[in-house]
């Protein structure tokens, strides 16, 4: 496999060292650099992984033909080569699973994880705020409440996302993204939800051991960072998913969900902005 391995590295080394990044506005600007050795390496490398896998392949049959006769006289052998067969036969699934993923089901899996990122971090705010402490007279304090709204319409922002995904009637992806688009697009939803994760650390104080002003100045600048990811999402979402063929005379189905994006714009950036108040963030 080191020929291999060492054929991909100068495969990607002549891709065109050039090209600068900045000029490509898509992955078709590459074929006539990489499409030669691509090719032959293609070939080698179905070549060889065919190779092994048959012999994975009569491998595995001997060695259920024969009942591991080999390892009849061994407990423990036989236990250890059954659990090793296991947990590779898992990850090779796991692996075909990923190479058959399209990006709509990738798109859609981040959502996911993002909203049970958020889940969680809502949980910890909670138990954080509900800790053992002096009671105050008002209930819970104007901070506590405004970090609260901000992270329930980040959660509720992600599954109204998923959620149009999801309706192949109206809606499919563009086919023609180049991986530097849906990079771009995966970074700011992982920003997003990383960020709200981030302020709750710095607000229940988990890094920098007791240090309030460091923790302070973590906020401000997460708080200033948060007020315009869901836009960008947004504006990036109406540039991945297209309206499926529609009727002439009826509205574009994406009317609908910019109607509601700008509702929650109007109170997510509300929210953000009684959020700085509350914590005193200079603009």
């Amino acid at each position: 496999m080191d020929p291999i391995l060492n054929k991909i590295k100068f495969a990607i080394a002549c891709i065109n060292p050039g090209i600068d990044p900045r000029e490509v506005t898509h992955d078709r600007d590459f074929k006539r650099a990489k499409q030669s050795i691509a090719f032959r390496l293609d070939l080698i490398t179905n070549l060889v992984t065919q190779n092994i896998c048959a012999l994975l392949h009569s491998s595995r049959l001997s060695m259920e033909l024969s009942g591991h006769a080999f390892a009849v006289d061994d407990a423990q052998k036989r236990a250890e080569l059954l659990t090793l067969t296991g947990r590779c036969t898992g990850i090779i699934d796991k692996a075909l699973d990923f190479m058959n993923q399209s990006e709509l089901d990738s798109i859609q899996d981040e959502w996911r994880a993002h909203i049970k990122s958020i889940d969680s971090t809502l949980e910890k705010f909670l138990k954080f705020i509900k800790r053992p402490h002096p009671p105050r007279p008002s209930g819970q304090t104007r901070p506590q409440l405004s970090v609260i709204v901000l992270i329930r319409l980040a959660r509720i922002f992600f599954a109204k996302l998923l959620q149009m995904s999801t309706d192949k009637r109206h809606f499919t992806i563009s086919t023609h993204l180049n991986s530097r688009e849906l990079d771009l697009f995966a970074e700011i939803n992982n920003l997003f939800s990383e960020r709200i994760a981030k302020l709750i650390k710095a607000i229940a104080q988990e890094d920098n051991y007791g240090d309030h002003f460091e923790d302070f100045m973590t906020i401000e600048d997460l708080i200033v960072h948060l007020q315009n990811p869901p836009k960008k999402i947004f504006f990036m979402v109406d540039h991945v998913f297209i309206p499926v063929a529609r009727q002439t005379d009826r509205p574009s189905p994406k009317m609908y969900y910019k109607a509601w994006f700008y509702q929650f714009n109007s109170a997510y950036r509300l929210a953000n902005q009684n959020l700085q108040e509350a914590f005193r963030v200079n603009m």
